[in-house]
């Protein structure tokens, strides 16, 4: 609600602007009493904000709303000039209007418009309840109060400086104002109650002073400014939550206000502001409320002195009105008691008949005061309340409010009931506010329960619920710690995250920012407001440091001792061949399809293992040679339709066709089982025929899929022939750039290059969004870009990462830095955009615009998302081992796959499927969809990869360890004793060996060069570090 300025100040009243929750924006007078509408708008979103603005140095006579994303700007006549949607996230809160500025907060973020332009953004930790804008002479100064107990004077993007409340007042503004002549003052009003006075400089903000609330007042709610007393002098004028009116007067001689009127309402009040509105003669107070009234409190004398005799004014028009209103309401009690009958009547006709039931709302606080230790929690409903019940499961005391219109009763409560504490409040008749003081008891923690009950028919209750924290009577401070008492100090150090740090601190203390602070270091002050004890948690990150050799001899046990001995012990089916993969916890097989394409995965699995050139033991790698070949052998006796060669997707336990292929799936994981089959015997000169007999089945597979790359699904597909939206899946060009990697050593060069230059053409330039950096799951089918629809603007974050490390590998090969580069940064972005900030893990679907997906799955954590995702960064960081950004992943996404999906090594292997909590949802190991591949991959290549890097001193022997360590006093004394050169040379020349040994690369050819480049090492060192690390 807003006043509008008189145009004529002697003639004309002022006009009264208010917005709705509704969405209507409404402007009205007050002529003989009663409102005399200018215009209204039509219903819309709701209105969060009304705001005054003109030209400098003009009257401020335009409105501006503020709705959800939008600002709306209109006359006094009802026109709309502007319209603004400033496409954030979360709704405007607040905003202030200056000359063409616009300033506008949401929860947490302050924007700053000039002519609709963005030109400053600033994203603070803590919540921001209020804005007022300073005109200062140079340049008005924007100052933001935030829930922290802070007020925050901005310059451009950044906080000027901070200044906290006086040190005493320690619970949130609620509120700022302007007032004072300098142009540099401001009044504030807390939420327990207190108002006070800053001066803000240049530098820093000084106390003026400061109202207590010995009488504990409820939270101020506006303040406003306005010669109501008619002294020449602005009053301040101030609102209460509990319906309660002040006016403050300034005296000269006084240092604060001086408290002059005081009224007490029924109902919470919204908003104040002083003016002339019903009679051009008198001052008034326009009152808004929380039920939504409007009323006014006049300076107007009710009685008129003739001579020396006080004679009563009488108000016929007034005694008819009242008159009217009497039977306006009996009239509207009639139709009540008439509609009642009819629906008791409607239910008993109709027995299958269900009421609708109206919500309604209802406002909660609940904030601990400092004076006497206890927790405020005030209530506030729209339509009368009949009951409230109070529960909660740890024990609290419950103390009576005298100003509540409320019986309170409590109730015996049996702790097997998870019940400490029950009370109801049966309210008085018009009741919509009650107010409840709790005392806790530190160190118990639960939650606290209200069930709201309104009078309306038929009933329902509201629930409201805030949590009881362990660390209850600590407050917030900003003060600093005292040093010159002991403190107890604890440091936990690990390798968990700064989210999951910041999830602790929530947990135990309030006032904690929802989000975690950008900063690496963080600092948060409490004061135990009972003991006066103070508590400092000093949280940091440091450079994420990974020890690669231990991780990496890591992932090799979990894959040699755990994950392939559980594969071998419970999967192999010996009646009728090939593998089974659905396999409880246990290792007890629940059913026993078979699933070409993972039958064909597990294939390729223990090919590939068998041609490990760094395990040495024989009957180890024969054992998975005969595995490979076991499910080999069935898949060649049962896999394929014999009519078109095309593999199935499913079989039953003795080999019979269960499902057709309706996919390229099967094929391309045949294609590549049969592929390592084929490596496998090329290196064999004594068995040629069985190279050329896998490598045929590898091709016709191959070139199978080919012919079917314009329709993969062939006659499974759903869409219409005639259907205007034609898509294309991504998982196609992701698959075949593996693929061809994987036959390169059966296929034409030729074609591998013109297949992976195809493929990397439609992941980075079609599937690729240039401006986010996502990877969409599906696209128009003629590459022109993204489709608006649930498959359209699809995300599958699991898919594009995979697809980067296998275009990794394509750069390596090609050895093209700038497809690193890419495939390193779209990594990065998908994992920032699909990472759960609350629950930590990757989310499994996402949509591009961030509207709700249609798989009802999409907020699960799957195991093949995270582990592929483990592999992107080992090899994204071979790649880019300077980029910080891929270490802080790499440790955070190990952290949590290897905390909730790794089982107990009595069990072995991992579970696949978890909620978003990151609770165990099926306790399965294998299944339909997950068989021996993702997660025997991953600790493959991550054994692989985490061994190769050269940034780990571990690997080291402690010969090259001595030499690293001093490496400075040989190059000194490399002039005296030329002994040490050939030592040096010896030693770089085995860890450039060494080096691209794991790496699967003879690079002893290059040794002259080597030397040769080292000879130059002191004039160029950089040539010789490139050569070093070049592949």
């Amino acid at each position: 609600m807003r006043l509008l300025l008189r145009d004529n100040q002697k003639k004309d009243t002022q006009k009264i602007v208010v917005g709705e929750s509704n969405g209507t924006v409404q402007l009205f007078s007050i002529k003989k009493k009663e409102a005399a509408p200018s215009f209204k708008t039509p219903p819309g979103k709701r209105i969060r904000r009304v705001e005054l603005g003109g030209k400098p140095g003009e009257v401020s006579d335009r409105i501006f709303v503020a709705a959800d994303s939008e600002v709306r700007g209109y006359t006094k006549k009802g026109k709309q000039f502007y319209a603004f949607d400033t496409n954030v996230v979360v709704p405007i809160q607040s905003m202030s209007i200056f000359g063409s500025n616009l300033y506008s907060c949401t929860d947490t973020t302050y924007t700053h418009y000039v002519e609709s332009k963005e030109v400053d953004t600033l994203t603070l930790t803590a919540k921001i309840n209020d804005i007022i804008i300073l005109p200062t002479v140079i340049q008005p100064v924007p100052v933001l109060a935030c829930q922290d107990r802070l007020l925050r004077i901005i310059n451009k993007s950044s906080v000027s400086y901070e200044t906290e409340l006086p040190e005493d007042s320690t619970i949130k503004i609620f509120l700022c104002t302007f007032a004072g002549p300098t142009k540099t003052e401001l009044i504030y009003g807390t939420s327990d109650g207190r108002l006070g006075q800053l001066e803000i400089g240049s530098l820093n903000a000084s106390s003026k002073w400061e109202i207590a609330n010995p009488k504990h007042l409820s939270a101020v709610s506006a303040i406003d400014f306005y010669d109501i007393i008619g002294d020449g002098v602005p009053d301040m004028i101030v609102s209460r939550e509990d319906g309660a009116i002040e006016v403050y007067n300034f005296e000269t001689a006084a240092d604060e206000p001086l408290l002059k009127y005081s009224y007490n309402g029924s109902e919470s009040i919204t908003n104040i502001e002083g003016g002339v509105v019903g009679n051009p003669d008198y001052e008034e107070l326009v009152c808004c409320t929380y039920q939504g009234w409007l009323f006014g409190m006049t300076s107007e004398p009710l009685q008129n002195e003739l001579g020396g005799e006080v004679v009563l004014g009488k108000d016929d028009d007034l005694k008819q009105k009242i008159d009217d209103l009497k039977q306006e309401v009996d009239e509207l009690q009639r139709q009540l008691a008439k509609t009642r009958e009819r629906y008791q009547d409607t239910i008993k006709q109709n027995s299958k008949a269900l009421s609708t039931v109206r919500e309604f709302r209802v406002t909660d606080r609940f904030e601990l005061n400092r004076d006497d230790a206890t927790y405020n929690l005030a209530l506030e409903s729209e339509l009368p309340i009949d009951n409230v019940l109070l529960q909660c499961d740890v024990i609290l005391d419950i103390l009576n409010v005298e100003k509540n219109s409320a019986v309170m009763s409590f109730s015996a409560c049996d702790p097997k009931d998870n019940n400490a504490v029950l009370v109801t409040y049966r309210c008085q008749a018009n009741t919509t506010r009650l107010e409840m003081h709790i005392r806790t008891i530190e160190g118990h923690y639960g939650t606290l329960q209200l069930y709201i009950t309104s009078k309306i028919q038929p009933k329902c209750s509201m629930l409201k619920r805030h949590i009881i924290k362990p660390l209850s009577l600590h407050q917030r401070s900003n003060q600093p710690i005292d040093n010159t008492k002991k403190m107890n100090t604890m440091k936990i150090v690990g390798s968990f995250s700064y989210a999951e740090v910041h999830s602790w601190i929530q947990f135990c203390l309030s006032d904690v920012p929802e989000r975690p602070p950008v900063d690496k270091e963080n600092r948060l002050a409490y004061t135990n407001i009972f003991l006066q004890t103070q508590l400092e948690l000093e949280t940091k990150t440091t450079d994420e440091i990974i020890n690669f050799s231990k991780w990496s001899q890591y992932y090799k046990n979990l894959l040699l001792n755990n994950v392939i001995p559980f594969w071998i012990k419970y999967s192999i089916d010996e009646e009728y061949g090939g593998y089974f993969t659905c396999i409880n916890r246990d290792g007890q097989v629940f059913d026993k399809d078979k699933f070409i394409w993972l039958q064909a995965r597990q294939v390729w699995m223990f090919a590939k293992l068998y041609q490990d050139k760094d395990i040495d033991d024989k009957n180890l790698k024969s054992k998975w040679l005969d595995v490979a070949l076991h499910g080999a052998n069935f898949l060649e006796k049962y896999g394929r339709n014999l009519q078109n060669q095309q593999w199935y997707f499913s079989l039953t336990q003795d080999g019979q066709p269960l499902i057709e292929t309706y996919n390229i799936f099967s094929s391309v994981f045949a294609s590549m089982a049969f592929g390592q089959l084929a490596k496998i015997y090329s290196d064999i000169n004594d068995d040629n025929e069985k190279f050329q007999h896998y490598k045929r089945i590898a091709l016709d597979t191959f070139h199978d899929i080919e012919q079917r790359r314009s329709n993969p699904k062939g006659l499974f597909e759903k869409s219409c022939l005639t259907s205007p939206r034609k898509l294309k899946s991504f998982a196609l060009p992701m698959m075949l750039c593996n693929l061809a990697m994987e036959l390169e050593h059966i296929i034409d060069k030729e074609k591998i290059v013109d297949l992976t230059k195809q493929c990397i053409n439609e992941i980075i330039n079609e599937f690729r969004q240039n401006d986010s950096g996502l990877i969409l799951e599906y696209i128009n089918a003629d590459g022109s870009g993204q489709c608006d629809s649930f498959e359209g603007r699809l995300i599958n974050p699991g898919h594009g990462i995979e697809a980067m490390w296998f275009l990794l590998d394509i750069a390596e090969q090609q050895n093209n830095s700038e497809l690193s580069k890419i495939c390193i940064d779209t990594t990065l972005k998908i994992l920032d955009y699909s990472w759960d900030k609350q629950y930590n893990g990757i989310y499994y679907f996402l949509d591009i615009k961030g509207y709700p997906p249609q798989q009802l799955e999409w907020d699960q954590k799957l195991w093949w998302v995270h582990l592929e995702t483990l592999i992107a960064l080992t090899k994204a960081y071979d790649h880019d081992p300077t980029n910080k950004q891929i270490l802080i992943w790499l440790n955070r996404v190990q952290t949590y796959t290897l905390k909730h999906f790794v089982d107990d090594e009595q069990y072995g292997e991992m579970f696949g499927y978890l909620n978003r909590r990151g609770e165990i949802l099926l306790p399965l190991k294998g299944g339909k969809w997950k068989g021996c591949y993702h997660v025997p991959r991953a600790c493959y290549l991550c054994w692989k990869e985490l061994v190769m890097d050269n940034s780990d001193s571990n690997i080291l022997t402690p010969e090259h360890q001595e030499v690293l360590d001093n490496a400075d006093r040989y190059s000194e004394q490399y002039k005296l004793t030329p002994v040490h050169l050939n030592r040096l040379c010896s030693m770089v020349a085995d860890l450039y060996i060494d080096k691209h040994k794991f790496k699967g690369v003879n690079v002893k050819a290059k040794l002259p060069a080597l030397f040769e480049k080292l000879n130059q090492t002191f004039s160029n060192p950089e040539s010789f570090v490139e050569f070093f690390n070049a592949f």
